[in-house]
């Protein structure tokens, strides 16, 4: 047989919740105070909109074309002195 604690509790303990809430600076409410939890929450301090950026940074010249522009510059010369006998 399965052991269910949800099926066993058919209510909330109350008394444990308020003491848990007093002991951690907070508050409890009761399902017929919804408006006074929306009104506190929209209210509070402690929730306060955040906004993120993100920043992307490009190099000005891109180091691989750079590379490839060298290694091809550098290949031609070779190429040329060889082709001429200077080397």
């Amino acid at each position: 047989m399965e052991y269910n604690v949800e099926q066993q509790f058919s209510s909330a303990n109350y008394n444990k919740m308020e003491f848990l809430a007093n002991n951690n600076s907070g508050k409890t409410y009761l399902l017929k105070d919804e408006q006074k939890i929306i009104k506190e929450l929209a209210q509070g301090k402690r929730f306060v909109s955040v906004q993120k950026s993100d920043e992307k940074t490009v190099p000005l010249i891109d180091w691989k074309y750079l590379l490839i522009l060298l290694v091809l510059s550098l290949s031609i010369e070779w190429f040329t002195r060889k082709y001429f006998g200077l080397i």
